[in-house]
């Protein structure tokens, strides 16, 4: 893509937003072999906000659902950064999402997704619709670490924290459909 077609590059902070940290309480990982189709966001798009805006909705194979996560909000979050050589950059971006409760399902999970490249659909704190996507069709978000424990003595932590991460053109992508759901047909 060739960015001298976007009609209002310009970086800005609106006065008055709310602009609070953190991710709320439920993000969802989806493996790309669970989709049917993956959407983009358009490649004709002439506006900054056009080449990270996914408007359409995202469909999964039938009999599979999003895996939800429900981290603690006051211990995960997201964060990204560029990497490469100057003028060649690609951004990092990283998640990490603590669960504080070790049980069987969680600890299925954990051995489950450790296995899969996908995308992560979060939302920030007060976001009421859309997402912020990590991963994208062309390069896939997967669990870069999962780490965690029984927690040592009366005061030891105990939950287990997955990271994740993906590398990509946009520090995120702004999903403006709906949760993906299965296919036609599909449970």
């Amino acid at each position: 893509m060739n960015y001298d077609t976007i009609t209002d590059l310009k970086a800005g902070f609106t006065d008055g937003d709310d602009n609070t940290s953190g991710i709320a309480e439920l993000a969802y990982f989806i493996p790309y072999s669970w989709f049917e189709d993956i959407k983009e966001p358009d490649p004709a798009a002439t506006t900054a906000a056009g080449i990270v805006t996914i408007t359409g909705n995202h469909v999964l194979k039938a009999d599979k659902s999003p895996i939800e996560i429900q981290p603690l909000f006051e211990k995960s979050g997201s964060t990204v950064a560029m990497e490469g050589e100057i003028l060649s950059g690609i951004f990092n971006t990283g998640a990490e999402f603590f669960l504080p409760n070790i049980n069987a399902q969680n600890l299925g999970t954990a051995r489950a997704i450790k296995n899969y490249r996908g995308i992560f659909l979060v939302r920030r704190i007060g976001q009421s619709t859309g997402f912020f996507q990590i991963g994208a069709k062309e390069i896939a978000a997967y669990i870069r670490n999962i780490e965690g424990g029984l927690g040592t003595g009366p005061t030891g932590e105990v939950g287990i924290k997955f990271t994740a991460g993906a590398y990509g053109l946009a520090p995120y992508f702004v999903y403006e459909g709906e949760l993906p759901a299965p296919a036609a047909g599909g449970g």
